[in-house]
């Protein structure tokens, strides 16, 4: 039975060291206009945890609509309206349950305007060239004063199951559940034999 345990905390850990979290640093709000693209903001995404390769959307907004009109056309990002505690996942994203406001992929991009507020939160995913999206993570932002700032964010790099918005914690691998309910089996069926003989 200890010997089950220890496989099974060895499992758990091991299917949650391969995501890095980073929050505050790697989301990013700036001046539209400072690309000369004619946008009032940029909102970049450092798609990977060294922060080497940043991928940017440029938008407007009036203090109530989002409304973005440009990105970069690397492997780039998908930008939805989310909400706190909301799981933002692959499996969520697929099932449309959050409002897309940009997305580029190999297809093009997409845009559409959403009436967000003047505090509301922006779920993103994104990664390096090719394959699924594998990075995800929210940004918090408000309008204040007549600025756009960033309260919080955070990023999960190499986490291909997500992250709940407006925390740093991630969405369990959906093979460590399982794992578990199969090393707690192995334990009963174990017990059960040696009580047989």
């Amino acid at each position: 039975m200890k010997k089950n345990l220890s496989l099974l905390a060895w499992l758990t850990l091991s299917a949650q060291l391969p995501a890095v979290i980073i929050s505050g640093t790697h989301i990013a709000v700036g001046d539209g206009n400072d690309s000369g693209l004619g946008f009032d903001y940029e909102l970049s995404i450092w798609e990977d945890a060294g922060a080497s390769d940043p991928t940017s959307m440029w938008f407007n907004y009036d203090g109530s609509t989002f409304s973005p009109g440009q990105m970069n056309a690397d492997s780039g990002s998908d930008w939805y309206v989310t909400a706190p505690n909301d799981v933002f996942s692959a499996p969520n994203i697929l099932a449309d349950a959050f409002p897309l406001t940009a997305k580029s992929d190999s297809m093009g991009f997409q845009f559409i305007d959403q009436v967000v507020g003047s505090n509301f939160y922006l779920g993103v995913s994104t990664d390096g060239i090719g394959g699924p999206r594998s990075n995800f993570g929210w940004v918090h932002l408000e309008f204040t004063g007549g600025n756009l700032s960033i309260i919080d964010s955070a990023v999960a790099y190499n986490m291909g199951n997500g992250i709940i918005v407006g925390t740093t914690q991630t969405v369990p691998e959906p093979s460590t559940p399982l794992l578990a309910a199969c090393a707690v089996g192995l334990g009963v069926i174990k017990r059960r034999r040696s009580k047989e003989l």
